[in-house]
């Protein structure tokens, strides 16, 4: 099952919940216990330039200078 991020419509915390991709949960921030949104996720690319060596914040010699991060 995939982690969806939610983001909190009036205070605007984020956080995550396992859940599968077709439910229709509605979810209440922990914190004032407004409505969250489903956020769109950035997971993909981001783990495609980590795993080719291109992180910024990567141990790799050419962090940040990639093409693939910029």
């Amino acid at each position: 099952m995939p982690i969806f991020e939610y983001k909190c419509s009036s205070c605007g915390v984020v956080e995550e919940f396992l859940e599968s991709a077709s439910s229709k949960n509605k979810h209440d921030c922990s914190k004032c216990g407004k409505s969250m949104q489903k956020m769109f996720s950035t997971f993909a690319p981001r783990i495609a330039a980590e795993k080719s060596g291109c992180a910024k914040n990567s141990c790799c010699p050419n962090a940040g200078r990639c093409p693939h991060s910029m």
